[in-house]
Formats: structure tokens, sequence, C-alpha cells
């Protein structure tokens, strides 16, 4: 017996040595890692540029513009691109690609508008900008493009082209930073506008790559576009709009955690605390969340390939004895991971906040702590949700979490942003994530 249990000790780390001899897994497993690497630098480096561009006030002012489109697409473009690509895999399989391909064009021209008359919104959050009307404009253009790339990388997602996918990110950090430089070099005056124009310009560059790949002649495009017009689509628009309603309300909960806060310091004029928010979510929550999300993608696959469940999410007692081994494993290296992170971001603390000009003060720190504790109950959601899923028991996230954070969450964030500003923001997005750890937490130990 003793033998045995041993075996069965050892069982998970076998399959991860076996894993590693499929050139297949280690090759796409480097590609997601470079992907991931490539975007976090991007971003904390966008990061850098643009808030010593622009100083804090100005760069909480770009942070409103883009959390208000990041609203907009979430609302609409996201949750349907999303959809979309559910319903292109099942296109694929039964050759009904034209079908499909039309009737995402269709819903594409209908979300744009929807986003268009959304915009419109931004009369009253940019109200005391200045050129508030051509940030407007500025909102309906950028959404626009932005809903043509989701399109696009949901499709490089299910086809699995992880390459097209780093280099359309890299087309898009390429050009901002030329464009950064040149601006640096004319000593140009940078303002909001000007950063706008330039991620644009990465946007419509990366945009025109994805469309080059497609390898399609003008006459096929007219073609195309002539057999999307002959008829509506009407039950493909249908499963596609059914299926993003859920996503939607998901992203949207999200978007509420992370983006809200934004909007209500906004309405304060506390432009350089948004500024200074972002700069500290992006640097000390993102790449926490990352590192713990590739230890998830390590795990997910052999998880997935060992249960035999079938449709019904049955579990019989053989599944749930593995999925508890499985997830026992898996917190002993997520515990270490983090503790890795915590000490990691002590150590260089200071330096971290040199780099972005920020003061290593007393409530920087304390923010910077309560953000951490934050980021360590979000990745232990992702690790909770992974398993959630595995197993199929997922109508949870969109029946109770979604609501809460939707009814309790958003009254919560604005009810300590207005009272205690910056330090009321991350608190009470932290009361939010502690919350919905303990739903997940329980709710996967029902079943298993």
């Amino acid at each position: 017996m003793k033998s045995k249990d041993k075996k069965n000790n050892i069982f998970l780390l076998k399959k991860l040595k076996n894993l590693t001899k499929n050139k297949n897994y280690l090759k796409e497993g480097f590609l997601v890692l470079i992907y991931h690497f490539q975007s976090a630098l991007g971003l904390l480096l966008e990061l850098k540029i643009f808030s010593n561009l622009l100083g804090l006030d100005n760069f909480g002012k770009l942070n409103v513009f883009n959390s208000f489109s990041l609203l907009i697409l979430t609302t609409f473009s996201n949750s349907i691109a999303s959809a979309f690509g559910r319903f292109y895999i099942i296109a694929k399989k039964e050759n009904k690609m034209s079908q499909i391909i039309s009737s995402i064009i269709q819903i594409t021209l209908v979300t744009i508008f929807l986003n268009c008359i959304y915009s419109l919104f931004g009369i009253y959050t940019f109200s005391l900008y200045e050129s508030k009307y051509l940030l407007v404009l500025l909102v309906c253009i950028f959404t626009t493009f932005k809903t043509i790339q989701e399109i696009f990388r949901q499709v490089y997602i299910i086809d699995r082209k992880r390459v097209k996918i780093i280099l359309v990110d890299f087309t898009y950090y390429f050009v901002i930073f030329v464009l950064t430089y040149f601006y640096y070099l004319t000593k140009t005056n940078i303002d909001i506008k000007n950063i706008i124009y330039i991620q644009f310009a990465g946007l419509i560059t990366s945009l025109i790559f994805s469309f080059s790949t497609l390898k399609l002649s003008y006459i096929s495009i007219i073609n195309l576009l002539n057999n999307t017009f002959k008829e509506i689509h009407f039950k493909e628009i249908k499963n596609i709009i059914k299926l993003s309603i859920p996503i939607s309300i998901l992203g949207l909960s999200t978007w509420i955690q992370n983006s809200v806060s934004k909007l209500v310091l906004n309405q304060q004029l506390l432009y350089e605390e948004i500024g200074k928010l972002a700069i500290l979510q992006q640097v000390y929550f993102g790449p926490s969340i990352l590192l713990i999300s590739m230890l998830i993608s390590l795990f997910y696959p052999i998880l997935n390939s060992n249960l035999d469940i079938n449709t019904s999410g049955h579990l019989t007692s053989k599944d749930k004895k593995y999925i508890r081994k499985t997830l026992n494993l898996t917190i002993f290296l997520f515990l270490f991971s983090f503790a890795l992170i915590s000490i990691s971001y002590s150590i260089f603390n200071k330096n971290i906040l040199t780099f972005f000009e920020l003061n290593a003060n007393g409530e920087n720190l304390l923010l910077i702590n309560i953000i951490l504790i934050s980021a360590f109950f979000q990745s232990a959601i992702q690790l909770l949700s992974a398993f959630s899923f595995s197993i199929l028991k997922v109508k949870f996230f969109s029946r109770k979490v979604a609501p809460f954070i939707i009814i309790f969450g958003l009254p919560l964030i604005y009810f300590l942003t207005s009272s205690y500003g910056i330090i009321g923001a991350v608190v009470a997005k932290l009361i939010i994530i502690l919350i919905i750890f303990i739903i997940n937490w329980f709710n996967l130990y029902k079943y298993i």
C-alpha cells in the first residue's frame, strides 16, 4: 500500500516530465511566454514613457480616456468578438464560414454604431477637459478600430496562431515607441491628444498587418462584401448575441473592479491620483497576476487531459481524488511563487518608485501593500476558477459573482473612493476580491 501511495504522490510530477517531451507543447508554451513577456514589458515601458512625458496630471487624464473607451469595448465589442470566436470553431468544422463571416461583419457594423452612440457620454466624462468634443470623437474612432482588432485577435487565439498575435502586439508597441522617440527628438510639446494620436497610429498599423495576413485579393473582398449584404443572417447573429450577454456581464464586472474608481476620482478632479493609481496597479498588480496565470496554464492542460468528466459535469470519486491532489500541489507552488514575488518587490520597492518618479513615502508603501494583498487573492481566484472551469461548474460566475460586483461592488467603490480617495479605491477593490475568493472557494469545494 505504501509503495502504491508513493507512486500516486509522484504521478503529477511524472506527467509534467512527460509533457516536456512533447515538442509542440514546448514550442507553444515558449510562444505564450514570449507573448506575456512582450505584453508586460510593452505596458511597463509605455507606462514609464507616457507618465514622464505627460506628468501625473495629464497621465491621469489619459487613463480616464482609456478607461472610458474600455467601458464601451467591454459592454459591446469584446463580448461580441469572444462569442464570435466560439461559433467560428463550429462554422469551420461544418464548412459554414461564409455565413458566420457575413454575420460577424453585419453585427460588427451595428456594434460600431452603438459604440459611437455610447461615446457621447464622454461629453459628461470629459466636461472639464480641453477639446472635450474632440476627445469624444477620438473615443468613437478608437473603439471602432479596437472592435475590429479584437475580432482578429480571437481568430488568432482559436487557430493557435501565437506568432501572429505576438507580431500584432509587437507592431503596435514598435510604432508607439518610434513615434514617441520622434516627438522627443523634435522637442515637440506633447499633450494628451498627441499620445492618443500615437496610440491610434500603433493600432492602425497593427490592423494593416492583420489584414495583410488574410491574403485576399480586391475581387475577393468585393465579393465578400456583396455576399454580406445580400441577406441578414438572423440565426447566426442571434446565437452570437445570446452567448455575448454573459461574457459582457463578466467583462463589465471586471471593468468595475479595475476602472470605475478612476472615473470617480475624475469627478473630483484628482488627476494626479488617477495617474499614480494607474502606475501602482500596473506595476504591482499586473505582473503578479501574469506570473500566477503562467503557473495555472502549466497545470490546466494536465488536469483536463486526465479527467473522465462528461458534459453533465458528473465527477467520479477517482476524479475528485485526482482534482484534490492536483489542487494541493498547485496551491503549494502558487504560495511559493507568490512569496518570491512579494520578497522581490520588497527588495526593489524604492528603485521601482524612483524609476516612475514617485516618492517612497508612507502612503505609497501602504498602497503597494494593499495592492499586493489584492493581487494575492485575485491570483488565488484565477487558480480556483481554472479548476471550476475544468469540472464545468461555471454558471455561478455570471449568476452570482458578476451580479455581486455590479450590485454590491459598484456602490462600495463609489462610496469609499468618494470618501477616502485613492486609499478608499484600493481598499474597496481588496474587499470585493476577498469576498469573490470566498465564493470561489466554497463553490469549488462543494463539488470535490
